[in-house]
């Protein structure tokens, strides 16, 4: 019986969607068998672990796939949404960035009748130049961020990220909930455990420890995946007929990246679940608030947690 819990969220997105359009392939904008194989993975998964998870839910992957989003609501799974084209934030201006977010509820409520409260930016891209993303996130109504993950990977990351659920009062004097993925504080050094690559990459032996050390210490316990990493099959996206030397090599780095380490990720989640329940985000914000009540941590303009 599991002794402790751990939040699990799926950043939905189609894989092969999004490499087809970076190699400007043409329509890739449009519905593919594979992605909805990962998808019946997802569902297979967490009703065989009986757990449940919070879906991050791209607005250009929903459209191609509303069914998919109509049977996680049906499910139970929380539905958050993760923006609509799935372009970094700080390539956006604000502007920009609302209507990204505005347009991505727009479908998740047309198409489940829930609107999101919960928001992840695109590979996790808040950062230091775009703290008013978090301002137009709180003005929309979102009561928890989950964008501000300690990797060296964010570019000018914010600084002081949290190691635990924290509320955030920003400039504007406004407030959002902060829920980082989960990271390892070894000796001042914090070692990125979230999911994702670091799931494919660590073994079991390495990665249990690590959650049972994180929730010894009350810490944030919250995990990232995506549809493709729980796929049974090779990773396969179409290219374009012709393609350079140069993007033959981007090509396969692409796929060798991502596909490293990708066979062992379902036995490694299955393993972490004889261990911690998996339940939503939003449930997991439930029992911090009921806990640690509303203290606030100040987010300053420039981008620094004080």
């Amino acid at each position: 019986m599991p002794s402790s819990t751990v939040a699990l969220s799926i950043d939905v997105e189609d894989w092969h969607q999004m490499v087809s359009r970076a190699f400007g392939v043409e329509q890739w904008d449009r519905p593919n068998r594979h992605f909805e194989r990962q998808m019946r993975e997802v569902f297979d998964f967490l009703d065989d672990v009986g757990g449940s998870a919070t879906f991050f839910m791209l607005g250009q992957t929903i459209k191609n796939y509303p069914e998919l989003a109509q049977e996680a609501a049906r499910k139970g799974i929380e539905i958050a949404t993760h923006g609509f084209g799935h372009e970094q934030v700080f390539t956006l201006d604000e502007k920009q960035f609302r209507r990204d977010v505005e347009t991505s509820i727009d479908l998740l409520v047309k198409h489940t009748g829930t609107r999101p409260v919960g928001y992840r930016a695109p590979l996790f891209s808040i950062n230091q130049d775009t703290v008013w993303a978090l301002e137009v996130l709180s003005e929309l109504g979102f009561e928890y961020d989950s964008s501000l993950y300690d990797t060296p990977k964010v570019p000018r990351r914010i600084a002081g990220i949290p190691r635990r659920a924290t509320q955030l009062e920003l400039p504007s004097g406004r407030t959002i909930w902060e829920l980082p993925p989960s990271t390892l504080d070894l000796g001042g050094f914090r070692l990125p455990m979230g999911g994702g690559s670091y799931w494919r990459l660590f073994p079991s032996w390495v990665l249990i420890p690590a959650l049972r050390r994180i929730a010894s210490r009350d810490e944030s316990r919250a995990l990232y995946f995506h549809p493709y990493e729980f796929d049974s099959e090779p990773l396969v996206s179409p290219m374009p007929a012709e393609l350079s030397p140069r993007n033959l090599l981007r090509a396969g780095w692409v796929t060798a990246r991502y596909w490293v380490g990708h066979t062992q990720l379902l036995t490694r989640l299955r393993k972490a679940g004889q261990h911690f329940g998996f339940l939503r985000y939003r449930d997991a914000m439930d029992e911090v608030r009921s806990t640690l009540g509303a203290r606030a941590r100040s987010l300053s303009r420039a981008g620094v947690i004080l």
